[in-house]
């Protein structure tokens, strides 16, 4: 969409136009860290994520998971998607399943934020999850 700007009290010989451009931004709602233990429970609309981060130190392990709260015997029900990140970015894992999916990582080597990022499967259907 482009809108014309204009201001009635600038002469007509600098007046000047600004395009302006709207673009949808991405479907993702950040969240603060996790601590080991907690249970988190929320909903995600369609082709949304929501990320969580904690710290672990080298040498240390880790299981996240996350689950389904509505689960249906649908054919159209939502499929939790779970994706693990270290803290250089790169991925450790990715797991999905009709009610849950897991990621365990054991000993890690790097010291820093990891992050794991939920959503659906296939990005069209709504999910209401629990992770922990």
């Amino acid at each position: 969409m482009v809108v014309p700007m204009m201001s009635k009290k600038v002469p007509a010989k600098f007046r000047r136009f600004r395009l302006l451009q709207m673009e949808c931004l991405e479907g993702r709602r950040m969240l603060a860290a996790i601590q080991s233990g907690q249970v988190v429970t929320g909903s995600l609309s369609v082709a949304e994520s929501v990320e969580f981060t904690f710290a672990l130190t080298e040498g240390a392990s880790a299981k996240f998971s996350v689950g389904e709260l509505s689960s249906s015997t649908s054919t159209t029900a939502a499929s939790p998607n779970l994706e693990l990140f270290g803290p250089d970015g790169t991925s450790l894992g990715t797991d999905s399943g009709a009610v849950n999916a897991a990621i365990q990582v054991l000993n890690v080597t790097s010291s820093g934020t990891y992050t794991a990022v939920v959503s659906d499967f296939n990005d069209d259907q709504p999910l209401d999850y629990q992770v922990r």
